[in-house]
């Protein structure tokens, strides 16, 4: 019974930070993003894109799950994920950008 009660507790942690992210939409805007899941624990920029980290730490037997929502002139681009075995708090161990990860920008061209 307790390693049932322990599944759904280890279980229910990756659910809560995964939902949150779920409501995130391309073009949202960046304070839609803090109303939906609050200020970035990490942000860096390139030019005209942005990349917010956020981290939960704990989610699965020591693992850190990392979130990285990708701007282009203020707007969602996309959502990306990695994880790492780390203890403790996450903030110092945020990974550095690769912004050739980055989602490509869509840019309409029309004839008038």
């Amino acid at each position: 019974m307790k390693y049932l009660l322990l599944t759904v507790l280890l279980l229910s942690g990756c659910a809560s930070f995964d939902q949150a992210y779920s409501s995130i939409q391309p073009n949202d805007n960046k304070q839609q993003i803090i109303d939906l899941v609050g200020q970035p624990e990490d942000q860096q920029f390139k030019g005209n894109n942005e990349a917010w980290q956020y981290c939960k730490t704990g989610t699965s037997f020591g693992v850190s799950g990392y979130k990285v929502i990708w701007f282009y002139d203020g707007k969602v681009t996309g959502i990306t994920t990695y994880s790492l075995h780390r203890a403790g708090s996450c903030e110092a161990h945020f990974e550095p950008i690769k912004w050739e990860n980055s989602p490509d920008q869509v840019i309409e061209v029309r004839e008038r």
